[in-house]
């Protein structure tokens, strides 16, 4: 029941795309955050749901998901509202172990990569209430429980696969799921949020 909840969770997020047409149009996107945040070695990353798009100096509305990547820390909650002053683009056609990465992002309805390398091009705006702090909340209590529980390098994997907190992976062991095409194991999925409650259960 867990399984199904956190796959039927993941599905339904999926949101209905016309974000490829506005390729090479728009120059700055806005949307409701619409993941926990990813820990990265340097900075975070989070999905975007796309509401409206900047095109010729007018937002207009736009539909899609946006991976936005940044390199700097910042709190950000599942619900928060985000404004990205910079043009996302279609991911690189390249091969990642036994798969394609672009090919990959769609599968999971994401549909572009966002950038910003300052402050000032990524704004949010605190609209995220209890449910998402509620979550992020979990994650916290979760993350330090794994911490005091279970030994490393399992701990690591634990909490990347689950919570999207790569940045503590041993080098080895990031280069061994790269090498044999299960890296995408470690990026956060309806599957995985599904496991999560589970182990909550389990763990709480």
């Amino acid at each position: 029941a867990f399984l199904f909840a956190g796959v039927a969770y993941s599905e339904a997020r999926k949101t209905p795309s016309d974000f490829p047409a506005l390729f090479g149009r728009h120059d700055a996107i806005r949307g409701v955050v619409d993941s926990l945040p990813e820990r990265r070695a340097a900075g975070f990353q989070f999905r975007l749901r796309v509401e409206f798009a900047r095109v010729s100096g007018r937002w207009i509305e736009a539909a899609g998901t946006v991976l936005v990547r940044a390199p700097f820390p910042d709190e950000v909650f599942i619900g928060d509202g985000a404004t990205v002053y910079v043009p996302a683009s279609p991911f690189a056609h390249r091969r990642i172990g036994n798969f394609y990465y672009d090919d990959y992002m769609r599968t999971r309805g994401i549909d572009a990569l966002a950038e910003p390398r300052d402050y000032g091009a990524l704004e949010f705006t605190r609209t995220s209430g209890l449910g998402g702090r509620a979550v992020a909340a979990l994650a916290m209590h979760f993350s330090e429980r794994v911490g005091d529980t279970v030994p490393s390098p399992e701990r690591e994997v634990l909490k990347g696969t689950l919570l999207g907190e790569r940045d503590e992976i041993p080098a080895e062991v990031n280069d061994a799921f790269m090498k044999t095409g299960v890296i995408h194991i470690l990026s956060v999925s309806g599957l995985h949020v599904g496991l999560l409650f589970m182990i909550l259960v389990i763990l709480l």
